[in-house]
């Protein structure tokens, strides 16, 4: 009877693993520009990531959420992707972790410039600059081209 009741708690949760393997479906659609199913995955792999009580990955969700702030902005959801970025931002600082806060940056003022919000867009990409910098990031030469084109 418990073996029973642990088991059908597995199957309703999935594992880390899971996640990340029904995760990467999404990018196979957004990589074939099928954006708003692989918004859809991304959306049902963040609604099951908060159900997981402990990650191994620290960097799962921020993946996640970064590729769910790029297909938000390919379906021109400009709104939505700058805030889906916020939280993993602040995560990464809490964390000291500096994986993707860079390209969450980035993504943020790619938004701001589509949005024709050329100096919030600037800002941004000044600090997706410094954090690629540091990291020795071969995205700098792209984020200064964008700057000096605004």
């Amino acid at each position: 009877m418990i073996e029973d009741a642990i088991a059908m708690t597995f199957e309703k949760v999935p594992s880390e693993r899971e996640i990340e393997i029904y995760f990467s479906k999404g990018i196979f659609f957004a990589e074939e520009k099928r954006h708003k199913e692989a918004l859809k995955i991304y959306q049902e792999a963040d609604r099951r990531l908060k159900n997981l009580l402990y990650l191994k990955d620290t960097t799962i969700r921020s993946r996640i959420s970064f590729n769910l702030a790029k297909s938000l902005t390919n379906l021109e959801q400009y709104e939505k992707s700058i805030n889906t970025c916020h939280f993993p931002i602040k995560e990464c600082l809490q964390n000291d972790d500096f994986y993707l806060l860079g390209d969450l940056n980035y993504q943020i003022g790619f938004n701001y410039e589509l949005q024709k919000e050329c100096q919030k867009a600037i800002i941004l990409y000044e600090k997706a600059f410094f954090i690629f910098t540091m990291q020795g990031s071969p995205f700098i030469q792209i984020v200064t081209d964008k700057i000096k084109n605004l």
